[in-house]
């Protein structure tokens, strides 16, 4: 059986191919969320009305509205604040070309490292160095490419993933939560083994099931992208800015904390590419001619065979 990665080990590894790629994880990051950063910048100052935003809310939030007056608030901001919405929507989905180049950028790299399938045999340690399990690394443009290819087909699972916690959460806020984090995670495993929409969340589900920790590195990760992410836009909001050029810095915030926060995003890809690649391992997959992971049939000996 391989050998399961500690937390520890998966921290380090995850640490050994950020500082080792570090210039290409930048140029992946400045490639992908430069333009997004932009996008999400423009779309936030200059299609978001405030304005019919704040009059939904006080509507809303007043318990003496009536539901007509509610469904009239709504009516009346939604034509508003629909583009904005539309192009956040947009970005986020463009935004997952960062973590799939990520992976594969450490699926690639991990196999020279703690990922080359070490396994116990007995007695005996064995490391696995067989060509198609270790693969040299591409530069930051041909995992970029790899991200950009990948996108429609983790977006449709990512998707597919949210209409379902979408209905989970009217449920009962519990299914919902839980389908919502495995959507998360299928990104990784639509990533790794090629698998669509369905599949890919069943299959994000049991590797949550048979190895927690990817779970928790998961969710840390995001935790702390998203807390790197608010202390950073608090910082820069403590900035004076010129009244003539508020709009054009504001837009330049948004992307250096977009890039920024990127940053804490792309060491959770990689750690948590490792964990479930090493869960993958244990789990029977091996990598196909494609760069995939599959799982490896076994052929049953008949017992009749002498």
């Amino acid at each position: 059986m391989n050998k399961l990665l500690s937390f520890a080990e998966v921290f380090k590894e995850a640490g050994r191919i950020f500082r080792l790629h570090l210039s290409k994880i930048l140029i992946i990051i400045f490639l992908v969320m430069v333009p997004l950063g932009l996008l999400s910048g423009i779309a936030g100052e200059f299609l978001l009305d405030t304005n019919a935003l704040q009059e939904f809310a006080e509507v809303a939030q007043n318990e003496e509205s009536t539901y007509e007056e509610v469904y009239e608030a709504v009516y009346t901001a939604a034509p508003k604040v629909m583009p904005y919405l539309l192009l956040e929507l947009l970005a986020g989905v463009l935004s997952l070309a960062l973590p799939i180049a990520i992976a594969r950028l450490t699926i690639d790299e991990g196999r020279h490292g703690a990922l080359t399938l070490n396994y116990t045999d007995g007695d005996m340690y064995v490391v696995n160095t067989e060509p198609e399990e270790v693969r040299e690394v591409g530069s930051a443009t041909s995992y970029f490419a790899d991200g950009i290819k990948l996108l429609p087909r983790v977006a449709l699972c990512v998707i597919c993933g949210g209409i379902i916690a979408f209905l989970g959460f009217m449920i009962m806020l519990l299914p919902g939560l839980l389908v919502a984090v495995v959507t998360g995670l299928s990104c990784y495993y639509v990533v790794l083994t090629g698998h669509y929409p369905l599949k890919g969340l069943l299959g994000s589900g049991l590797v949550a099931l048979k190895r927690p920790l990817t779970l928790l590195l998961f969710l840390l990760g995001n935790g702390a992208s998203l807390f790197t992410s608010y202390i950073l836009s608090f910082l820069l909001s403590l900035i004076p800015l010129p009244e003539a050029y508020a709009s054009v810095f504001t837009v330049a915030f948004t992307v250096i904390t977009v890039c920024v926060s990127s940053v804490v995003t792309a060491f959770t890809a990689i750690a948590v590419t490792c964990s479930m690649v090493n869960a993958l391992d244990r789990m029977g997959y091996r990598r196909n001619e494609n760069g995939f992971m599959e799982k490896e049939v076994q052929e049953r000996k008949n017992p009749f065979e002498q």
